[in-house]
Order: C-alpha cells, then structure tokens, then sequence
C-alpha cells in the first residue's frame, strides 16, 4: 500500500508546481539543486511533529518526503509549513512540493496544481492506547 501511493505521489510530484512558475522544470531545477524541498505541516501528530526534546522533524508525512527525496536519488529537506504559508511557500518557491492538509477549492486550483486522488482523507478519529479499556 505504501509503494502504491509513494509511486502516485511522486508520479503527481510534478503537477504540485506552481501553475505559473518562472524557475523552468521543476524536475531539472530538483536534479541541478540535488535537494527537494518539501513543506510539511510540523504541527499534528503522526503526520508531522519534532522529536521530543529535539528540532528533527519526524511523522508519517517526513517519512513520504524522505522517501520521495530517495526515489529521485537527491536530499531532502523538510520545510515546516503552516496553513497561512504554505501555498505562499509554494508560490514562492521556497519549497518545490507540499505534503499538507490543503482542501481543494476551486480558487486554489486556478494558481496550484493537485494530485488526482488524495492520499489521505479524514473526518475525525479517536485515537486511544491499547490498555485504555475503550473498545468501540
């Protein structure tokens, strides 16, 4: 399941350019740079958090940044991003690509481009250790 949607995120990489960006291929400007950059929301657990007691940014979503970083063979590095910034971030160019809570709206799809299904979707969920007795 997890090379599956890997291979669909890096297969839509390219499509979460910036629609009217100037700097040219984004792939090329990757491969020429030897880093990705990729903003990820550091502020909800699993996705995206800092290791106790330390800035290293750890979660489900650095790990697909990580791995993305590893199919292409060039560094990553792991930008934080809020919701005011990050499709500034995008824009702007100080990240290439975005791994982020984002709804689609019709306005944001006329200036960035999205991967066609989403790797992730929530409502809501209670999340619970094991020993805490709740079962349903």
């Amino acid at each position: 399941m997890k090379n599956k949607l890997l291979a669909c995120l890096l297969g839509a990489a390219a499509l979460l350019s910036y629609a009217h960006a100037q700097a040219g291929d984004l792939y090329a400007n990757i491969m020429e740079r030897g880093k990705v950059r990729i903003g990820v929301n550091l502020s909800s657990f699993p996705f995206g958090t800092y290791k106790p007691g330390t800035q290293m940014p750890v979660g489900f979503a650095v790990d697909l940044a990580q791995d993305i970083g590893h199919k292409l063979g060039v560094e990553t590095e792991v930008v934080p991003v809020v919701a005011a910034n990050r499709a500034v971030f995008l824009q702007q160019g100080k990240v290439d690509l975005l791994i982020a809570n984002m709804t689609v709206t019709p306005e944001r799809a006329e200036q960035l481009d999205y991967v066609p299904t989403p790797y992730e979707q929530l409502g809501g969920a209670l999340v619970a250790p094991r020993n805490s007795g709740i079962t349903r």
